[in-house]
């Protein structure tokens, strides 16, 4: 099935209007950096984001910030940690937009939302999607093993040791991490400890 035909109507237009419909949503996150209705931004900014050359405006007209931003700003809304997590993982399908997400401190975002919201199978889901996306950039990977990603992501595995979905995003994100010669012996260290431990992960 066409892309477009999954979009609603509205949104499919949006999406074809590229820089306006940016350019909205942007402007009304920056008047209302703390209001309650980020999530729906968040989402707008999502479906925008689902076309390459909207992944790149999006970037380069300070999404990735104002997203950092509400993310920030809502530590304890698992919805708008969620939405953050889903938008980051979008934009970081582009190479460039990998290394500006880590840049602005990104990866740190995911991690809060996933250490900040343990019993959300959602975030956990989510957030070790996004740190799998970014961690396709070979310096990601370092980054993401040196700010604790390997272990809040064997965290979020056992925390939710029933969900498909949180295991099926923690062996994806470890497996891509793996594939640095570092974090590769990083992942099987923690997967031993959990072993002896009598939880299983992987």
């Amino acid at each position: 099935m066409d892309s477009k035909d999954r979009l609603p109507d509205e949104a499919f237009r949006a999406r074809k209007r590229h820089r306006p419909g940016i350019d909205a949503v942007l402007c009304d996150a920056g008047r209302h950096p703390r209001g309650d209705a980020w999530p729906a931004r968040k989402r707008a900014l999502q479906i925008l984001a689902l076309h390459a050359d909207n992944q790149v405006q999006v970037a380069a007209e300070g999404g990735i910030g104002a997203i950092l931003g509400a993310m920030q700003g809502h530590p304890e809304s698992e919805e708008v940690q969620a939405a953050g997590c889903k938008a980051l993982l979008i934009l970081a399908v582009n190479a460039d937009n990998q290394v500006q997400v880590a840049a602005e401190g990104g990866i740190g975002a995911i991690l809060g939302a996933i250490q900040g919201h343990p019993e959300s199978e959602e975030v956990q889901a989510v957030g070790c999607t996004a740190l799998q996306s970014l961690a396709v950039n070979a310096d990601n990977k370092v980054k993401v093993a040196a700010e604790g990603g390997i272990g809040a992501i064997f965290g979020a595995m056992q925390g939710h040791p029933e969900s498909e979905e949180v295991q099926a995003a923690g062996c994806l994100a470890l497996q891509c991490l793996a594939l640095n010669a570092d974090n590769k012996v990083k992942v099987a260290a923690q997967a031993q400890v959990a072993a002896e431990g009598g939880i299983g992960a992987i």
